[in-house]
Parts: C-alpha cells; structure tokens; sequence
C-alpha cells in the first residue's frame, strides 16, 4: 500500500513540473506570472504573494490568456491589486475587511469664506446667557453662572470645543491657557482665531491686554462646590446661529445631567405631516388638573394642559423623562432652548419646542401669560419647595394630536403618590393615596431637611464676603418641614 501512495505522488510531481515548464521559463521565481500551473494541477489554491485571483476557473478560448507565451491578446490585464474574481479574497481589490466596498467620500458642503456665524451657545446649552454686556473694544462677552454641575465639566467642555471648531464656522484653535483664580480654582481659557475673509470679524484684546484673539472660551471648575460656569467673548462682527444638536447631557438649572439625545431604536412617524404629540394623561397616570383653549395666539387658538400637586421628591427624573419623550422621532420635535421666567413668586423652567414635520397645520403660538416667546409647543415645570409640590403645563397648537404612547414615567405621581420608584408591571392608579403610614415625600422617611441635609445652615456666597455659614430657611433647626421630623406623611 505504502508503495502505490508513493507511485501516486511521483506521477503528480512529474505531471506538474510539465506543466511547469509549458510557460517558458521566462518567469523568474517568485515573480508569479503562470508558476501556478503546479498548483492547478494538483487541485490546490494559488496563494501568490501579489494578491491576484483565486481558484478561478481555466479561460476559455478567446478569453485572454490563450497564447502560448502567457500573454493576454483579447483584453488588458488587471492593474496590481484591482483583480477581484475570488468571492474570498479580502487582501487584494478595494474592499474592506468584511469585504464590504469602499465608497467614495461624500463631497464636504462648500463654505463660504465671507461667513461670519457663530454657534448660539444658548441654544445649544439650552439655557440663556446669565449676563450678556460689550467687551473691550469690538467684543461680546456671554457668561452661564448656571451652576452646572462639575461631574459634566470634561465632557460639556469637549462638546463646546467640537462645536465651535465645525468647518462652517472657521475657526482654528490656537492656544490653551490655565490661570490661578483668587478662589482657588484654576481658569482655562481657549483662544481661537477666525480664518474667513469677512472684513467685519476684527481681532479683540483680552482685559489685561496680553492676548488677542477672535474668540475666547473661558470655563471656571469649582470642585469643591459641584460646579462649572461658562464664558465666551467673541468679536461683534460675529453672527450667532442656533446650531443643528443640542449639548448631550441636561445641565440646565436644576437639571439631572440625563442624556438628551433620543434613541435611534424609537419608533419613526408614519409620515412626515403626522402632528402626534404624547398623552401626558397617560404618561403620568394621572388626570389633567385644568385643561383649556385661549384665544391669545393671534388668530389661531393654542391649548393648554396643567398637572397640578405633583411630589417634588419626583421632580428632577419626571422633567428629564419628559423632554426625552417629546424628543422622541415619532413626535417631530426639536427643543430649541430652555429659560428660567419668573412667574409670580416663584421661578419657572420652560423648554420651548419647534416642530420639524411638513404639516402646514402647524404654526407658531405666542405664550399666554407674558407674549414674548412664540414656539410650537411649550412645557413649563413649576417647582415650590415651600409645598413640597411641583406643577406642570403643557402649551401647544390646537392642531395636534395627542396619543397614547408605550411610553410612562417611572415615578408614582398619581394623586397622592410621593414620588416614589414605580415598578415596572404597574398599571396606574387614581387613588387619593391618604395613608398616614406613607414616607414623607419631601425627606423620604429621614425626617431631615433635604435642602441643609439635616445641618441647619447651608453655605453661600456673598459679595465682600465670600462663603459664608447662613441658617437654611427652608427647615426648621434641620427638621424637615414638611413632616416635622417625623419621617411620615402628615
């Protein structure tokens, strides 16, 4: 047996160095060329070192590669590396790993050198500006003291730096510098230059006179206190432009740092003149307190929704579940900014919304109470830490649709409900919830104020003083106010 195999393999070896020597000779070795006719015959795979084809088929006539001294006479040969007849041969040919084809870049939009925008900081932080006032000669400045919090320092900062360097907006980074504060803290301050032709856009001057430049980003840490504040000054000659995305964290006042961009796996509107908006009846499990039409919306009436004596304990995670259920693609919306408004003693924050869909039904609504802002629809949250209660309203064009969604928030703020977690099979409830063994909804059961964490005194700035130890007014002695120390419900 041991003999035939190996008369077997003599015949082989014979047979391919015929084959071999059929092409000429004239390929020196490991040039490739026909050397794997020993290859073929054997039956194996050619695996030349240039990446060309393999396993394919012999040509038949008049196929190319029918002349005996191994040249091709009916088409040209494949140019080095462009041969893809192997359907898995991933190292020669313009494919990627996978073997998915390469496309070509798309052609970047054209950017008119003569343009002057800039990003509306304000929009895209979705809050506005605390201070605005002239710098210098020829400058802007802008300051956010919203108190944001530390923890989104890095990212929040990463975010404004990406944005203002967008090719649109023609500006290069030039220099970081960091500088000692009288607090303490260290202040970074980001120097960009403007690279356009606009003869508006002039170079200003910093306020101790040391650096010039066309746009300054400043961003002040305060570690020890949880927070970040925001500062830019920019040459007049700029022309501030909402950008298209918002930042990705919430950080407007009170804000819980939820992230704002919407899930790609939501569902998308059937159609783009669909008008739905959510129930928020049905995401809340609870009632309107008050719904209404106004006719102060110049010809056209505006609705509105109000959802009153809602726990304040659930106050931060049910406005972040709300803007991200308005955000959601089925609804067509685009919060465009964010303001803190008085509202008779207390203060309000609204989130203002633009309807991005084709329904020529629906136009702009003025708000009711002061007229100066015009939106598609408007969500206001009221919190009153005296009540230890919060209400919501719901602004909007009567032209669009409610609809019940899969959608509820994840907090018990039914009538009664003290804000609690909920879990994930309840199904709503109505009740009044007059339970005198509930946990207070303002302490949750610690019986501690939450504003002084049962201390009496908390810590604030005041102009020529600096921090200073005041007595918390919103307890008494420490003692949660809204139970007395008890822990319970009253």
């Amino acid at each position: 047996m041991k003999k035939l195999i190996s008369l077997l393999l003599l015949v082989c070896l014979i047979f391919g160095l015929i084959a071999c020597s059929d092409d000429g000779g004239s390929t020196p070795k490991g040039d490739g060329g026909n050397a794997d006719g020993f290859w073929s015959a054997m039956g194996g795979d050619n695996n030349p070192s240039d990446g060309s084809s393999t396993d394919s088929p012999a040509p038949e006539s008049g196929d190319g590669n029918d002349s005996p001294d191994g040249n091709s006479t009916d088409s040209p040969a494949p140019e080095s590396g462009d041969s893809n007849d192997s359907p898995d041969d991933s190292s020669g040919g313009d494919t990627q790993s996978g073997g998915d084809w390469l496309l070509p870049d798309p052609e970047p939009e054209p950017i008119d050198p003569s343009s002057k925008i800039l990003p509306d900081l304000g929009s895209f932080l979705m809050c506005s500006p605390s201070t605005s006032k002239d710098f210098g000669e020829g400058g802007r400045q802008l300051q956010w003291n919203g108190s944001y919090p530390y923890e989104l320092y890095e990212s929040t900062k990463a975010e404004i730096i990406d944005l203002l360097l967008e090719p649109k907006y023609q500006l290069t980074l030039r220099e970081s510098k960091q500088n000692p504060h009288y607090s303490g803290t260290v202040i970074t301050d980001i120097f960009f230059d403007y690279t356009g032709t606009c003869p508006d856009i002039a170079a200003i001057t910093d306020e101790h006179g040391e650096n010039t430049f066309h746009l300054r980003l400043r961003v002040t840490p305060y570690e020890d206190y949880g927070y970040f504040k925001i500062n830019i000054v920019y040459a007049i000659g700029f022309v501030l432009e909402a950008p298209e995305g918002i930042v990705s964290r919430d950080i407007t006042p009170g804000g819980d740092m939820r992230w704002l961009n919407p899930q790609d796996e939501n569902r998308a509107p059937d159609s783009t003149d669909s008008v739905l908006i959510p129930c928020l009846e049905e995401f809340l499990y609870r009632e309107c307190t008050r719904t209404a039409d106004h006719y102060a919306y110049g010809d056209l009436y505006g609705r509105e929704e109000q959802f009153q004596n809602l726990p304040l304990a659930a106050y931060e995670t049910v406005k972040g579940e709300i803007i991200d259920l308005l955000l959601q693609p089925l609804f067509q919306l685009k919060l465009i900014e964010s303001r803190e408004n008085a509202y008779y003693d207390l203060t309000a924050v609204d989130f203002y919304f633009e309807y991005v869909g084709s329904s020529e039904n629906i136009t702009p609504i003025t708000d009711k109470y002061e007229q100066k802002y015009t939106f598609d629809l408007m969500v206001r949250f009221l919190p009153n830490a005296e009540t230890d209660k919060f209400q919501l309203y719901l602004f909007y064009n009567q032209n669009f649709g409610p609809t019940v969604t899969s959608y509820h928030t994840t907090r018990d703020v039914s009538r009664g409900g003290d804000g609690s977690e909920l879990p994930e099979d309840y199904q709503g409830s109505t009740d009044s919830g007059d339970d005198w063994n509930k946990k207070c909804s303002s302490c949750h059961g610690s019986g501690k104020c939450t504003h002084c964490s049962g201390k009496g005194e908390v810590r604030k700035f005041q102009a020529g003083l600096g921090w200073v130890e005041l007595d918390c007014t919103l307890c008494n002695s420490g003692k949660c106010r809204h139970c007395n120390g008890t822990g319970k419900d009253r």
